[in-house]
């Protein structure tokens, strides 16, 4: 939970990690209609991070006080989600496209957690191929481009899904089952003795 809050708190924030700056608040307001509810300081229910990011503008001594509605905050699960890739680590394994992504998902399986709040998650290297990553690509795109791999996990899209089969080195079996999320069940049934879903 303070995982979830600290990234959420981090993505309120410009990436200096500050607030909005005078000159971003004097810029016009325009935000999405995206619902992604964060409750402020001041009891307010703020319809997304963009709107709670101009609301301190206003009052610099908001703060974020919790994750949905005020009046029943941590309950909200979002039914849709923008198209931001920032992807997190859920301790299934699956690499989320974002957070609000991550929150559908946990609503559905509470006793899921973050792993890594700011990346994809990594496959697990055999001993022996430890060394074999310096041909390995360093970085992908941040494009939310999903491919659903063999291991029944979600790539943010094909380069990652190189990058963890160029990772598991020259024996990888690693290969794009299908385009889009992993969300077909019996791809899910099968991993499902190895990672908690």
């Amino acid at each position: 939970m303070l995982v979830l809050l600290t990234f959420v708190l981090a993505f309120l924030m410009p990436s200096s990690g500050q607030r909005l700056t005078k000159e971003e608040c004097a810029r016009p307001r325009a935000c999405t209609r995206e619902l992604d509810y964060m409750c402020g300081s001041d009891g307010v229910s703020y319809g997304n991070p963009c709107l709670f990011r101009f609301a301190q503008c206003d009052n610099p001594k908001l703060f974020l006080r919790a994750i949905g509605p005020c009046e029943d905050p941590l309950v909200l699960c979002p039914l849709s989600c923008g198209y931001s890739y920032a992807p997190v680590c859920g301790s299934d394994g699956i690499t989320y496209a974002n957070d609000c992504e991550f929150r559908k998902a946990k609503c559905r399986t509470p006793s899921l957690s973050i792993v890594k709040a700011n990346g994809a998650c990594e496959a697990e290297t055999p001993p022996h191929e430890e060394d074999r990553h310096d041909d390995c690509p360093a970085a992908c795109i941040a494009l939310w481009d999903p491919v659903c791999g063999t291991d029944g996990k979600t790539y943010g899209n094909s380069c990652e899904l190189d990058m963890a089969k160029c990772k598991q080195g020259s024996t990888s079996t690693l290969a794009i089952l299908h385009k889009g999320e992993c969300t077909d069940k019996k791809v899910h049934e099968r991993i499902a003795g190895h990672d908690s879903l």
